[in-house]
């Protein structure tokens, strides 16, 4: 996109936002924002199926797995930009672990992100 092609009186929007339509951050597969689930947590905006986010609970308020160890449970609520997060978290699926819980056999992008093998 081409700087003058920006609005300077409104937010950018893609197509896809612009017409309701998301990616499940697990599944990949795009579907309307009504039949997916935002994560709760103002700066994450990951999408998911409710069949694909391990941790929806009907009624509730629902935080992606992104927020919460795979292997202990323990959530944060902190940004993952923040070096304060306890977690780290994979790019690519949606599979968290506190930092002494990380598996050992990932590939380190940098601090608190990493690609599952």
């Amino acid at each position: 996109m081409k700087e003058e092609d920006i609005p300077e009186d409104a937010p950018f929007q893609c197509v896809d936002c612009e017409n309701g339509i998301h990616r499940c951050f697990a599944c990949k597969e795009f579907d309307l924002e009504e039949d997916l689930i935002k994560c709760s947590l103002r700066f994450c905006g990951k999408y998911y199926h409710k069949r694909c986010m391990s941790t929806y609970k009907a009624g509730e308020t629902s935080i992606c797995p992104l927020h919460s160890c795979a292997e202990s449970g323990v959530v944060s609520t902190i940004p993952f930009s923040s070096n304060e997060s306890n977690l780290w978290r994979c790019f690519r699926c949606p599979v968290a672990y506190e930092s002494k819980r990380r598996p050992k056999d990932v590939h380190i992008i940098t601090h608190g992100l990493f690609l599952c093998i």
